[in-house]
């Protein structure tokens, strides 16, 4: 069933003593190697083609369950949070700088600690916000495909974490909470062109209703589960990659037919996301489009005991508006804040992210700012006395614009200022 690998060890290769032993196994690259006096193909297991289990077809699908899905607005990346009869699971982890939004909005939904988590492939728009979260929040388990171009990236996000990895074949199933579960469509087929056909689909009935998380999903990976036989119709679609005009055909956006498709991305930063083609392709079949982008926490989902789907902005007033940069210079390698307010301020989960490079600055959870009073957050290459140190040698750009921007716990955008 499923096989569970530490992360600090990587699967020992499977050898193959002829060339017939490939036929239907694998896309990748052998490298040829030469063992008493014989040549061996070695393949990687990673890059090989999987059989479908069997695993999906005997579960009992059943009961109500008390179930919230929060699409959140992450900017140009993935992360949904899944809320399961009091257990969280977190499906991807966005980009490092996603991080203010993914931490708001696991305290937005109540949450003490990630159940499981799944993160669906290697690119960084998916596993980036991993190292900084795993240290603010408790993660169980972890789980991935067992299909990858990249594996030792995944592995290694892992390891650093120090989380304990899980491989997930098609078919197999993961129990959420009694009659509850994600089955696993795909990958089913290693793609070594484009990581993203490499990626982990998810699919949950609950309720009555049906929702189908497709990652990166593109148009290759789309044949192979509808070749297989999988039921694609769904009720609520995560749309395969950002709604990219090359990741989502036709012929799926038939075939899956959804009521609902949430299409996780900023327009700003990735222009070609949520395809005007897509969003044609979609509302064709009925389907009413929602992108993140235009919410503030996220699109908030909840499937009712009797199969009722409401979806709402999930929207989360700020802890303080009394916050503000004094000024960036990134000559000196440093930010300023200043407290108006009249109060001493807790900046626990606060952040400070500098736009250009993307680098994020999380507070300690002990940092205050009085009342009145200013604060300097510095580089390691700042001389001077500082109150924290960000940590990296060098963050604002020193040649071209760069922006700062301030968030508080709640992942709202407190304040934005220039640097000079």
């Amino acid at each position: 069933m499923i096989k569970k690998i530490f992360s600090g060890i990587f699967a020992a290769v499977m050898v193959l003593t002829s060339l017939a032993g490939l036929a239907g196994c694998s896309d990748g690259v052998p490298e040829e190697t030469a063992s008493a006096g014989t040549a061996e193909t070695v393949t990687d297991p990673y890059r090989t083609d999987r059989e479908v289990q069997k695993d999906y077809e005997s579960i009992t699908i059943s009961g109500e369950h008390d179930v919230r899905i929060l699409f959140i607005n992450a900017g140009s990346a993935d992360s949904i949070l899944v809320e399961a009869d009091g257990q969280y699971f977190l499906i991807d982890t966005g980009l490092g700088s996603s991080v203010p939004k993914v931490s708001a909005a696991l305290e937005y939904m109540g949450a003490e600690k990630v159940d499981k988590l799944f993160l669906t492939h290697s690119h960084g728009d998916h596993i980036g916000g991993l190292p900084m979260l795993s240290e603010m929040w408790t993660i169980g388990d972890c789980y991935t495909a067992a299909i990858s171009g990249e594996m030792g990236k995944i592995q290694t996000a892992i390891k650093n974490a120090s989380l304990e990895q899980t491989i997930l074949e098609p078919g197999h199933v993961v129990e959420l909470s009694e009659g509850l579960y994600f089955e696993v469509l795909g990958p089913i087929r290693f793609n070594p062109m484009d990581e993203n056909d490499n990626s982990l689909v998810l699919r949950m009935t609950v309720n009555g209703k049906t929702v189908l998380f497709a990652a990166d999903m593109q148009h290759e990976e789309e044949k192979t589960l509808m070749r297989a036989g999988f039921d694609l119709r769904c009720d609520i679609l995560k749309v395969g990659n950002h709604g990219n005009k090359d990741a989502t055909s036709t012929a799926f956006i038939e075939e899956s037919s959804p009521e609902y498709a949430v299409i996780t991305t900023d327009r700003k930063v990735d222009e070609n996301s949520a395809h005007k083609s897509i969003c044609s392709g979609l509302a064709a079949v009925g389907a009413e489009v929602l992108i993140t982008d235009e919410y503030d926490l996220g699109v908030l989902c909840e499937i009712a005991h009797d199969g009722t789907i409401t979806m709402e902005n999930a929207e989360w007033g700020h802890v303080s508006d009394d916050i503000e940069f004094v000024r960036i210079s990134k000559e000196e390698q440093i930010a300023v804040l200043r407290n108006n307010g009249s109060e001493d301020l807790a900046l626990a989960h606060w952040f400070i992210a500098s736009e250009r490079g993307g680098e994020l600055f999380r507070f300690p959870d002990d940092a205050v700012i009085a009342a009145g009073s200013e604060i300097t957050v510095a580089c390691n290459d700042y001389k001077g006395e500082a109150d924290y140190k960000w940590g990296d040698a060098k963050v604002w750009n020193k040649n071209k614009d760069d922006r700062g921007i301030l968030y508080d716990r709640h992942g709202n955008i407190i304040d934005d200022r220039m640097s000079e």
